[in-house]
């Protein structure tokens, strides 16, 4: 009987002890399926969906680094005049006054002075204390010992709002409110994750004028290491963020590509005596680049605007057929055919107002000619950015090495080419308007010139290299060699041929637009 007990005590431990393996067991294997969901769904994300998005990515966050720094770094600051800390000198203020009272000393008057949020001086004649604003150094004159007779007590309090003449920056960064704004509207255009950065964009943008943000203590000689090194990694971010985003010719497809080559281009124009001081090829590419897109800013502002207040109706970035035939519609109703600009858009998808009569049909198809014309990825939207990329809005490239380097000289063939155009039509530019169109002309015709240069000596060594491939590879026929090497060398040879046609024709296109200016 004990025996039968105990055996089935047994067989019960034992399944329970099974069991909980079972258990455990699928538990062990669910788990490791859940982790590597996770890991798979996880990997997923990290994989970017082209290079170009890669790159893309790359360079906001570059961007981003520096604009963080730029808006919410506080700057380093010094006082001008030494007007931190006069308490201790003689004087008189000449301000606008902002009332007074009596005062036990010069230090009362100090703290007097100091609790009224408009006043920023004080003056103090051993009985009353003058509180007064000042706004220019000029309305605070100092005495020496015994210069005057009457020998009051002053001092200055600094504020914020004095920093227009009071404070000297020590940043060595631009103070122009349109700089502010221009980083601040990239920054919202970029969308990023820190809220600080979004917030503090939001406000500058808005903004009248832009108030700038200093380090509480004043920096006696000059801003610290760590300052100096924080504010070179910012500007270098900026140069990469910048050379990425203007040479789009070279950065393959990601969101809003011709938008942000102007927004940066505009950005970087007024920046630039702070950036590639390293690299003054680079920044004479920078500069060439920057001179050609800026001329297609108005255009797109224009194009801009149309978009959001005419074509995107419901303001969700695109827009669809049903936004454009009602466009259509109301330019009928109300006789204003200008609805659709022929400023923009190709004439014959404008409603012509000789007064045919337009019905749906008529309508619909010109719709249709619109989403032809406009959609590129055919999903039944038109963005912005798809009107821009169809028109010609140039794509800058970077070439790294010069296309001509004058020996001994810093002086490119691009430069010289300027110099020489110049110098023949200065006289004859009598005329203000003309003379500005043709600068920016010799500019632009400068930069293809130096372009067809560089692409020419390309060119001519391409084709030693296709003499020389031709020459080794009849070598290796004639010694009846190994047909694998024969195969490799005629791969070799035709990939040369084709390098060598693709630049033949962009040297036959550059050749025709590139001109003297003789007419």
């Amino acid at each position: 009987m004990w025996l039968i007990i105990v055996a089935v005590i047994s067989l019960i431990l034992f399944f329970n002890y099974f069991l909980k393996i079972k258990i455990d067991w699928n538990n062990k294997i669910k788990l490791k399926k859940s982790k590597s969901r996770l890991l798979t769904q996880k990997e997923k994300e990290d994989i970017p969906a082209s290079v170009s998005l890669a790159y893309y990515e790359q360079n906001r966050a570059l961007f981003l680094v520096f604009s963080k720094f730029f808006l919410l770094v506080k700057r380093p600051y010094g006082i001008k005049y030494d007007l931190d800390n006069i308490t201790n000198e003689k004087g008189e203020i000449t301000g606008i006054k902002q009332g007074g009272q009596q005062t036990m000393n010069k230090t009362g008057c100090n703290r007097v002075c100091s609790e009224d949020p408009k006043c920023n001086a004080w003056q103090y004649d051993g009985d009353h204390c003058q509180k007064y604003n000042v706004s220019k150094v000029e309305d605070i004159k100092r005495y020496q010992k015994g210069e005057t007779e009457k020998q009051d007590d002053i001092g200055y309090i600094f504020r914020p709002d004095d920093s227009s003449w009071v404070v000297s920056d020590l940043s060595g960064l631009s103070t122009n409110k349109d700089v502010f704004k221009a980083v601040a509207d990239m920054v919202l255009r970029f969308q990023p994750k820190d809220s600080g950065l979004r917030s503090r964009a939001s406000t500058v943008a808005a903004s009248v004028s832009v108030k700038y943000c200093y380090e509480k203590e004043v920096t006696s000689d000059v801003p610290s290491d760590e300052y100096l090194t924080q504010r070179q990694e910012a500007l270098t971010a900026l140069e990469n963020a910048a050379k990425f985003f203007i040479f789009t010719g070279d950065s393959g497809e990601y969101p809003n590509k011709t938008e942000l080559s102007l927004y940066f281009a505009l950005l970087v124009d007024v920046m630039l005596k702070d950036l590639y001081i390293d690299n003054p090829h680079l920044k004479s590419a920078i500069k060439s680049a920057i001179g050609t897109l800026k001329k297609y800013y108005i255009d797109y502002i224009l194009l801009r605007n149309y978009f959001d207040n005419s074509l995107d109706k419901n303001r969700n970035g695109k827009a669809s057929r049903d936004e454009i035939a009602q466009l259509y519609r109301e330019a009928i109703e109300t006789g204003k055919e200008n609805l659709l600009n022929n400023e923009i858009f190709q004439q014959e998808l404008v409603i012509d107002a000789s007064g045919v009569c337009l019905n749906n049909n008529r309508i619909m198809n010109l719709v249709e000619l619109f989403f032809t014309e406009y959609d590129s990825n055919r999903d039944g939207f038109v963005t912005l950015q798809e009107i821009l990329s169809s028109d010609y809005i140039p794509k800058p490239s970077y070439e790294a090495v010069c296309a001509a380097q004058l020996e001994g000289s810093n002086v490119t063939m691009e430069d010289m080419y300027k110099r020489s155009l110049r110098r023949i039509k200065k006289s004859a530019l009598n005329n203000e308007e003309k003379r500005r169109w043709f600068e920016n002309e010799v500019d632009r015709q400068a930069h293809l010139y130096a372009k067809y240069n560089n692409l020419s000596d390309k060119h001519q060594n391409l084709k030693k290299d296709i003499i020389a491939a031709t020459d080794y590879l009849n070598e290796l026929k004639e010694n009846l060699a190994d047909p694998n090497d024969i195969s490799n060398a005629t791969l070799v040879l035709n990939e040369l041929l084709k390098q060598e046609k693709e630049l033949a024709s962009k040297l036959s296109n550059l050749s025709i637009i590139i001109h003297p200016f003789e007419s």
